[in-house]
């Protein structure tokens, strides 16, 4: 992947985890998944892998991030919302955070540096909110994407709308289009890609992994 070359230039380290048996336990209570079922601690594995990577590599507690999609994005809220002080910054790609009724995390309700990518004809997790139905089955309803980023930007301390711009359609086939809404200003930053037209799929104007990685060196700036 691409973030696994830009690793080798731009010095950092790039892991990629795998979930149990492909799934991960998240914050979705309703989740078919087994690790869900087992309640397998994923907060003592992340913890583990942080530790071994600065014990064996060194790496710098103060400057790990987490970028995660679908089912990996809703891992990343659960790292965000469970171990805030563990990561600079989250990205957390085509995923809402669950509704109250399916919701099984201790949220610590910290505020954290973050990007949201979602597209609005995602019929998976769908940009309003709903029930989130894969082959593997109901995963449980999702709250919509505007209330998922109203979540982080209100922790964060933000009032009113956000700035917004009109990302370069580097792909004028592809249908889509890419607003960014951005909450700055205060301590933590807050931010979504708007995928007009976007599926439960990546972009193709930009290679989010690699513009998660341009939002994780701007915060490292601040």
């Amino acid at each position: 992947p691409s973030i696994a070359k830009a690793s080798t230039s731009e010095n950092f380290i790039a892991v990629f985890p795998f979930g149990y048996k492909g799934f991960w336990n998240e914050c979705r209570k309703s989740s078919p998944a087994e690790a869900n079922k087992i309640d397998i601690d994923e907060q003592a594995f992340f913890q583990s892998m942080i530790n071994y990577f600065v014990e064996k590599y060194q790496v710098d507690r103060k400057q790990v991030f987490v970028i995660g999609t679908s089912g990996g994005g809703h891992m990343a809220y659960k790292l965000a919302m469970t171990m805030p002080d563990k990561f600079r910054a989250v990205s957390a790609i085509i995923a809402n955070l669950p509704d109250s009724s399916n919701f099984d995390c201790v949220a610590l309700n910290k505020p954290v540096n973050i990007m949201i990518t979602n597209g609005t004809l995602d019929k998976t997790n769908p940009y309003e909110g709903g029930e989130v139905i894969l082959n593997s089955g109901n995963f449980g309803r999702v709250i919509s994407t505007d209330k998922t980023v109203h979540y982080w930007s209100n922790l964060a301390g933000y009032k009113g709308n956000a700035s917004m711009e009109q990302l370069p359609d580097n792909d004028p086939n592809d249908g889509k289009a890419i607003e960014k809404y951005s909450y700055t200003g205060r301590k933590k930053e807050v931010v979504l890609l708007k995928v007009i037209g976007g599926k439960h799929d990546y972009l193709n104007d930009v290679d989010i992994h690699l513009y998660s990685w341009e939002f994780f060196k701007h915060i490292m700036k601040k």
